[in-house]
């Protein structure tokens, strides 16, 4: 693929938007927490582990199908 920037057409629903955008704010501020921090280094954080994992499932997946 090409680097070139290349204008694209989307049409985002704006309340869809401002839920994304409330969910990321809190996950944002949960990972701030101290709570956060104590979970990760016990090993019992739930939350961004799977959001993490998921992402790179998504990744793993993409690359294999660009390289076929």
């Amino acid at each position: 693929m090409s680097e070139e920037s290349v204008p694209l057409n989307v049409n985002i629903d704006p309340d869809e938007m401002q839920k994304v955008m409330k969910k990321y704010k809190k996950l944002k501020k949960y990972m701030k927490s101290s709570l956060f921090e104590i979970k990760k280094l016990d090993g019992n954080e739930e939350i961004i582990s799977k959001l993490v994992e998921g992402v790179e499932d998504v990744i793993d997946s993409t690359e294999t199908k660009t390289d076929l």
